[in-house]
């Protein structure tokens, strides 16, 4: 049975809280933040809880009814505190939405793939 949900296809993955929506006439924009409060090192794994900062990746989402998506969310960079860890500070991954340095969502190059 095909999903007759009509928002299936646009959902926020659990990890990300959903601050704001805004509509300027020609897209829309999804304002999140991340809720990990202790994200692990992408090179030692180990988990860290000393926040060094914090910054706001736009992605590019699937459209919307034919109208363009923007997906903003607030990201945090961490200290990581393993003495023999290469990365001394590094930002938390986005799993479940986009890989690191990419400029629109898994979702959207997966569409257009």
């Amino acid at each position: 049975m095909p999903n007759t949900d009509p928002y299936g296809a646009f959902t926020i993955p659990e990890h990300l809280h959903v601050d704001a929506l805004s509509f300027d006439g020609d897209s829309v924009t999804i304002h999140a933040s991340t809720d990990n409060p202790a994200p692990r090192c992408p090179c030692c794994k180990r988990p860290s809880r000393r926040v060094h900062g914090r910054y706001t990746r736009t992605l590019a989402d699937l459209p919307w009814s034919g109208t363009p998506v923007r997906l903003r969310v607030r990201v945090g960079k961490f200290f990581c505190d393993e003495p023999s860890c290469e990365r001394k500070i590094f930002a938390e991954r986005l799993q479940e939405v986009a890989r690191p340095f990419a400029r629109g969502t898994d979702r959207r190059r997966e569409a257009l793939e």
